[in-house]
């Protein structure tokens, strides 16, 4: 996080692989960052597991616009 920065929300391991998605709280208009780090794996549960660290810009506007994209690159052949 940058210096001066307040995590407003996190999620653990177990809550997503509950729900498969988390919902922010309300934001206020303004420009924050997503951060994290996913670890993805098959779903056979035989290969091996992903990390990927996460660092998404995400404008909030005032029309209530929430999609982001978290780009998650395949594992090299």
């Amino acid at each position: 996080m940058e210096e001066g920065a307040a995590a407003i929300e996190a999620f653990n391991a177990e809550t997503l692989r509950a729900e498969h998605t988390v919902t922010l709280s309300m934001l206020a208009p303004g420009e924050y960052r997503l951060q994290g780090v996913l670890y993805y794996c098959e779903a056979s549960g035989e290969g091996q597991c992903l990390i990927a660290g996460v660092d998404v810009p995400v404008n909030v506007k005032n029309d209530g616009e929430s999609n982001i994209s978290i780009p998650l690159t395949p594992p090299a052949e």
